[in-house]
């Protein structure tokens, strides 16, 4: 080979990779969204500021107070059969099923338990949850001896009765209140950075257009 030939073999100049182009675009970023701060500060107490005055003064509701009663239900056995097993009046199940067809009452049968039912309700007023809760366990009560008088041949174990004390507590408006203002402070922030990240992109991609 000529030494006159051109070498075309000569080695290039290697392309080195810009190793910060990662780091530049996340300061560009940050930069953006530091230069537009109070856009997104703005919006982050704005939203929970116009949800702190909506759940107070708009839609305001009073507190409300949780009731709850545990009852046992009768038990019996005859006395003339071969297996005298217990049994029980009424099945918690269908208990439940008929209290629940009453206004605001839900009851519900305890896991892994025989012959309990618990019934609740909610109401603006705690003695009147008191009040309805005495009310639908007397008229249980009077329905169930009503039942074991009609029986013959039986043996009482245990009258239908109640199991402590009837619990209230109150719910109060003040929780959800803080959830919702903490929610929309987080809206609020995620809004202002979306706005912000939108309004850079349209600046930037503006600078990019050729001048007319």
């Amino acid at each position: 080979m000529s030494q006159s030939e051109p070498n075309s073999l000569s080695p290039q100049p290697a392309q080195v990779p810009n190793q910060y182009d990662d780091e530049i675009d996340l300061f560009e970023l940050f930069q953006n969204l530091w230069d537009q701060k109070i856009l997104i500060l703005t919006l982050a107490v704005l939203l929970p500021v116009i949800a702190f005055v909506y759940v107070t003064y708009i839609d305001r509701k009073p507190n409300t107070f949780n009731g709850s009663l545990l009852i046992e239900l009768a038990s019996f056995q005859f006395v003339n059969k071969s297996d005298p097993a217990i049994q029980f009046i009424e099945s918690a199940d269908n208990l439940a099923q008929v209290s629940s067809r009453l206004s605001s009452v839900t009851a519900t049968v305890p896991r892994g338990t025989q012959g309990l039912i618990n019934l609740g309700l909610t109401d603006l007023d705690p003695n009147s949850a008191k009040q309805r809760l005495e009310k639908i366990f007397a008229d249980v009560k009077a329905r169930h001896e009503q039942k074991l008088a009609n029986l013959q041949n039986i043996q009482i174990i245990s009258p239908t009765s109640q199991i402590g004390d009837i619990v209230i507590n109150e719910k109060s408006g003040l929780e959800k209140r803080n959830l919702v203002v903490a929610v929309a402070f987080v809206l609020g922030g995620m809004l202002g950075v979306f706005i912000a990240l939108i309004r850079s992109a349209v600046r930037k991609r503006r600078e990019q257009l050729p001048a007319n």
